[in-house]
């Protein structure tokens, strides 16, 4: 369950106005699955932009042809600086939706907007 909050503006979102998604995924069985829920995004979001977030030592099978953008996230083995780490989140820029595909929890810090 969400909060109320989250609920009233998912109620107010029109397919015409979304103009930017950012999707984020980890391994190579996540981009298997990446692949149809991109096909579906064009589908029903024509109009929006899509971004898709990758880790730094996972970019293997990146199906350029469905997005518009590649952001890469530095991959936590290098250890680079917090600095560092929180220049390359902010990168990733605003999106209207966030599709946050690889479950895991350190995924999350990454999309704080």
């Amino acid at each position: 369950m969400g909060c109320p909050q989250d609920s009233s503006k998912a109620e107010k979102l029109h397919f015409d106005d979304v103009r930017s998604i950012a999707v984020k995924h980890a391994a190579l069985g996540d981009m298997l699955l990446t692949r149809s829920f991109l096909l579906t995004l064009r589908k029903y979001l024509p109009n929006a932009k899509i971004t898709i977030n990758v880790v730094e030592n996972y970019q293997f099978g990146i199906p350029h042809d469905l997005v518009d953008r590649v952001h890469v996230t530095l991959s936590s083995r290098q250890q680079p600086g917090i600095v560092a780490r929180f220049r390359n989140f902010r990168e990733l820029g605003p999106h209207d939706l966030l599709f946050d595909l690889s479950a895991v929890t350190r995924g999350l810090f990454g999309f704080r907007s």
